[in-house]
Order: C-alpha cells, then structure tokens, then sequence
C-alpha cells in the first residue's frame, strides 16, 4: 500500500510540466496536424481524378465521331495528296538554295561576273521551272478537293447539331424517332452525295496529274 501511494506522486510530477491543449500533448497536436494533413490532400487529389475522369469520358466518343467525319467528308485522302504536295514543294526549295550555293560557287571562287554565271545556271533554271511547274495539275486537286471535303464536313456538323437537337426534345413520337433514324442514316446518301464519289472523281484526276508529272 506504501508503495502505490508513492508511485502516485512521482508519475504525477512526472507528466506536471508539459503543456496540453483538449487532452493532448505537443506531440499529439503535430500528429494530428499532419494526419489530418494527408488526409485532406487524398480526398483533395481523388476527388481531383474522379472530376478529370467525368469530363473526359465524353472526349473519346467525341474524337470518334469527329474521326469518323473526317473520313467520310475525304479529307484524309486530300490530306495524302497534300503530302505528295509538300514534298514537292520541300525538293523545290533545296534546288532554289543549290542553285544560290553554286551561283556563290561562281562569283566567288570562280571569278565569273553575275551574267556569266546567271548563263552557265541556265539549264539549271530550265529544269527547275519545268520541276516546279509539273505540280500545278495536284495542287490544283488538292485545291478543289479541300473545298469539296470541307463542305460536306460541315453539312455532317449540321446534321449533327440538328440530331441533337431533336434527341433533346421531350416526349419524342415513336414514328418521329425512325424518322429521325432514316434521317441519320441519310446524311450519307441524300445530305452528303459527294462523299461517295469524292474518292474516285479525286483519284482519277490524281492519277492523271501524277502521269504529267512523271512525265516531267
């Protein structure tokens, strides 16, 4: 009994000193701050990524569709022509700076005058024309073919926006949903009558350009 009484008294002299706010000590204080800390940054960063998930769910579908117009309307093969096209354009410019470096050639290290030089270039400058010029036949499809596909491509966008519009309408009639499917299934056929034949009608006059320009 003597000796619990005097345990007593030394753990109380031993825990007398030290500060305390609520019940807790300096130590349990920083624990708290920083659990509670982590705590707020995990629901912070998941409710960041289930807000970034939401709105980009509706991105793929999206990307699908704009894909999918972008290959009906034709402007992925335009966009194969256009390559050919930069090419082109690309060897057309390195033949313009070969010709600067070799009339720099002349001036400088050959000491020719400016006409001199211009005269030794000059079947140089006529095979250059005729190179730049065998082009002119696809950049004028690439031309034409761009208008064509953008316009159908927004004919689909319109459609599109009109579908829309009428899935937002409440109460919608039985009939007028298959009339809006026939509608839908329409803009291939009836809206957009040149994405059909935008592909052949562009490569026959691709083909023939490319024959001018092989002949080149």
């Amino acid at each position: 009994m003597a000796s619990t009484e005097s345990s007593q008294p030394k753990h109380f002299l031993a825990y007398k000193g030290k500060f305390r706010l609520f019940g807790l000590t300096i130590d349990d204080c920083i624990k708290v701050f920083f659990g509670g800390n982590a705590v707020v940054s995990i629901v912070v960063l998941t409710l960041i990524t289930y807000f970034l998930f939401r709105e980009g769910a509706g991105f793929f579908g999206q990307n699908r569709r704009n894909l999918d117009i972008y290959r009906r309307a034709g402007l992925e093969y335009v966009d194969y022509i256009r390559t050919q096209q930069d090419d082109h354009t690309a060897l057309t410019r390195y033949l313009s700076d070969l010709r600067l470096r070799q009339l720099r050639y002349l001036t400088q290290e050959r000491h020719l005058s400016l006409a001199e030089a211009n005269a030794k270039l000059g079947p140089f400058d006529d095979f250059a024309e005729q190179y730049g010029d065998a082009i002119e036949p696809i950049r004028t499809i690439v031309s034409d073919l761009t208008e064509q596909a953008s316009a159908i491509k927004t004919k689909c966008g319109v459609a599109e926006d009109k579908l829309t519009e009428r899935q937002q309408l409440p109460g919608p009639d039985p009939r007028d949903a298959a009339g809006l499917a026939r509608g839908e299934r329409g803009i291939d056929e009836a809206d957009l009558p040149g994405a059909r034949d935008c592909a052949g009608h562009a490569g026959s006059r691709a083909a023939g350009a490319a024959g001018a320009f092989q002949g080149t």
